[in-house]
């Protein structure tokens, strides 16, 4: 397994980026491209459980580590990501340190968690590497969880309390929703938040996540402390990149007409 939790856990900038689109070679491509990790997003995502094979099966092959972003803070979603090979796993709307304990839960095995356990999955090799896998895994999975709402800032201090809780994870475009400024990502209420999450994290050892839309934002991010960081998505790259294709073509048109 290629795993990401002692790399998160240095403190170094880890550079990612969503994958929206259900295509599984753009994992590989991620990897080629020098990305550390993607996010492969099951939540608002366009692919399925075939998708989700193809994308950590291309990870693989590019050397990305993949972490998947589950639908719902649900023990048979955490089951069926990681036995298929994900290096970790991403739960959106974390609300309560109880939810945030549950998820740890489910992505561990007993005694320590209520994960169920299977030595054939392909994250085990099919077998082949099972006993090594269910040894390593409770140890090196990443536990991600995301801060998107209000009452998630109001906990967040008891959240980055929970044990097994390893990032905490801003979904800007969710939280400035839930705070009435829908993706205002300058507004000083949702500065107030980054801050709050920023020092929880600090104060119990955790570490901070978030994903920006540009490359304008990074410095800033990077200033603050945040280290697992996601820029984009293969979606808004594709459609950004066709967009400047088919203006470059407008001023032609016209011009090409006789």
């Amino acid at each position: 397994m290629n795993w990401i939790k002692k790399r998160v856990n240095s403190g170094q900038v880890l550079a990612g980026t969503f994958l929206n689109l259900g295509v599984g070679c753009a994992a590989e491509i991620a990897g080629r491209a020098g990305l550390d990790w993607i996010l492969i997003d099951m939540e608002h995502g366009l692919g399925g459980d075939g998708t989700l094979v193809s994308y950590l099966q291309a990870a693989r092959v590019g050397g990305i580590c993949p972490i998947v972003r589950i639908v719902a803070n649900r023990c048979e979603y955490f089951k069926r990501a990681l036995d298929l090979g994900a290096a970790g796993i991403m739960v959106p709307q974390v609300n309560t340190p109880q939810e945030a304990e549950y998820a740890v839960q489910c992505m561990k095995y007993p005694p320590e968690g209520i994960r169920g356990m299977t030595r054939s999955s392909w994250a085990g090799g099919f077998g082949l590497e099972g006993a090594q896998y269910i040894a390593e895994a409770n140890e090196n999975v990443l536990a991600v969880v995301q801060i998107e709402t209000q009452d998630a800032v109001r906990n967040v201090e008891e959240i980055a309390a929970v044990a097994g809780v390893d990032v905490l994870f801003v979904g800007p475009s969710d939280l400035s929703c839930n705070l009435g400024i829908p993706c205002d990502l300058k507004h000083p209420q949702l500065r107030e938040c980054l801050v709050s999450v920023m020092q929880a994290a600090k104060k119990h050892g955790k570490k901070t996540g978030i994903l920006i839309k540009s490359a304008d934002f990074l410095p800033a991010v990077v200033a603050d402390g945040f280290t697992l960081i996601a820029m984009g998505t293969d979606l808004t790259l594709l459609t950004g990149g066709l967009k400047k294709i088919a203006d470059s073509f407008e001023s032609h048109r016209e011009s090409g007409k006789g």
